[in-house]
Order: C-alpha cells, then structure tokens, then sequence
C-alpha cells in the first residue's frame, strides 16, 4: 500500500513538473466530464480496430462504433475522416456503404447519410446511388436527380434506371422513354426480376421485350445452340428397308 502511494506521489511530482501539472491544466482535467474520458478512450480503441481490421465486417462495425462516440461528444464528420484515412481506397467506400446500410435499418438516416456524402464524394457511383435512393424517401429530388445523373455519366445502368423511373414519378414520360431505351441498348444491361417489375409497371413494354429477345440470345448463344425445331432423328440401318 505504501509503495502505491509512492507511485501515485512520484506521478503527482511529475505532472507538477511537465505542462500537464500547471494549474490551468489540473483546472481542465477537473472539468472534462468522466463520460467524455471515456468516450475518448473508446475512440483510441475504435480507431486502431478500424486501421487494423482484417474484415470488412469489423472495419463496418468499427465505423458505427466511431459515430457513436463522436455524437456522445457532439461532434459529427470525424467518423468518416477517420475512415477514409485509415483504409485504401475503394475499400473505404465498400466499408462506408455496408455501414450506411447498417445505420439505416436502425433508422439513423442522418448518420448514413454523412457516411454516402463522404463515399460519393470520393467517387464512389454505389454511395451516389444509394444516397440518392435515401433523398428521393426523403422528397430530395432534385438533388437525388443531380447524384443519379453524375453516375450515369459514368456508366452505372442502375444509376440510368433509378434515373429514369425518378422522372417517370415527375410526368417527364419523353425522358423517361430516352433513359429505358438507352439503358435496354447498353451491353450492361442485363434483365433481372427487378428490372422485368419496374420496366412493366412504368408500361415498357417495348424496352422489356427487347431485353428478353436479347436474354434468349444470350441463351442460345452461351449454350452453343440455336433455338430451332429439332431434326427427325435418322432412321436406324436396321429398320430400313433392304435394297432390292
């Protein structure tokens, strides 16, 4: 007990000594709360799980683990710097999007959208995306508009039917058509369940009917075959008629 006395006292001595001991710095560590002591511990920790981490997983849960601490501290970005400084890029945006996603299924919209802003603003086309689906929930459409557009531009056809089906809620049918027909044209598209619901419920009819012809092709194609009635087998030597 009384060797840990002399621990403490010879640590006393030594604050008093340094710049940590002067009044005005015993005056500041008085007053950080214990919850704001703890919240900073908890962000070293974060912040070397998230530099360190092997999964995409841990990187993720890191990240959501970061905001929280930050926000308990009233601070808000400093998740994502951290982030995208720790990790390479596009591994920083795969991160950012997977906790985004985590964030919103627990209804922190704002909190993921800090962290698609951050993406897209790296130039990520899947942050653009998903940034502009949350704003069109949210009646940003414009904006979601101009994000859409940005990563069409690129060639992201999920970008150009997001686009589309965003002007076919605004009336702007011509548009509309011109993005479907150019999305059907592009040797990207490909036909899925999805893409078959949204093209027959927006009435492209035609669009969706040239992506089946195109799917069939690809059928065919990739089989080796061509879609044709098949020839009457040859008749055996055996049951042939003998020659006279």
């Amino acid at each position: 007990m009384a060797e840990h006395d002399s621990d403490l006292e010879n640590f006393e001595q030594l604050l008093r000594r340094s710049s940590l001991g002067t009044p005005g710095a015993r005056r500041l560590r008085q007053r950080t709360p214990a919850t704001h002591v703890e919240a900073a511990r908890k962000i070293n920790h974060l912040r070397n799980r998230l530099a360190h981490s092997t999964a995409r997983v841990d990187a993720a849960a890191a990240v959501i683990g970061l905001i929280n601490c930050f926000g308990q501290l009233g601070y808000r970005g400093q998740a994502e710097d951290l982030l995208f400084e720790a990790l390479p890029s596009p591994e920083n945006a795969v991160v950012a999007n997977m906790a985004a996603s985590w964030l919103l299924e627990r209804g922190r919209h704002e909190d993921a959208e800090g962290l698609y802003r951050r993406a897209a603003e790296y130039g990520d086309d899947t942050a653009e995306i998903n940034l502009a689906n949350l704003l069109v929930e949210q009646g940003r459409v414009e904006e979601a508009e101009a994000l859409y557009r940005r990563a069409a531009a690129s060639g992201d056809i999920s970008a150009l039917l997001n686009l589309a089906s965003l002007l076919v809620l605004q009336e702007r049918e011509e548009e509309a058509e011109a993005l479907y027909r150019r999305a059907a044209e592009s040797e990207k598209m490909y036909l899925s369940s999805d893409l078959d619901d949204r093209l027959v419920a927006n009435r492209r009819y035609e669009v969706a009917q040239a992506l089946y012809e195109r799917a069939a092709e690809t059928v065919e194609r990739s089989a080796g075959t061509i879609n044709r009635p098949a020839e009457e087998s040859a008749t055996s030597a055996d049951n042939r008629p003998a020659s006279e």
